[in-house]
């Protein structure tokens, strides 16, 4: 079966709605599409738990985020080792902090 992709983060969707297929029209596969709408999802994750603890993110993190932002944008970045190893970092990232949230506690 042919990947199909469902893309409209940029003005250059097709037909002013989205980009489905193998491919869109700024030559995303649809294998990248995915990749990048699973970092966003990570990077949405990770800034819901940076907030709901109450804190502004430090300086690394803020940095975290916005790479991981930036890797999203269409026509940036369409290496997925890339866009993988960014998802990466921010889940261990994630943990990180979540593991040191637990210790505080003990």
């Amino acid at each position: 079966m042919d990947e199909q992709m469902f893309c409209f983060q940029c003005e250059q969707a097709a037909h002013c709605t989205a980009c489905t297929g193998k491919a869109g029209v700024c030559g995303k596969s649809a294998d990248t599409a995915a990749a990048q709408d699973r970092l966003t999802g990570a990077l949405i994750s990770y800034a819901s738990q940076l907030i709901g603890e109450g804190r502004a993110p430090a300086p690394e993190q803020a940095l975290l985020l916005m790479e991981g932002l930036f890797t999203t944008i269409t026509n940036v970045n369409f290496n997925n080792s890339t866009i993988k190893a960014i998802k990466t970092e921010v889940e261990q990232e994630k943990h990180r902090i979540s593991s040191e949230k637990f210790e505080d506690y003990s």
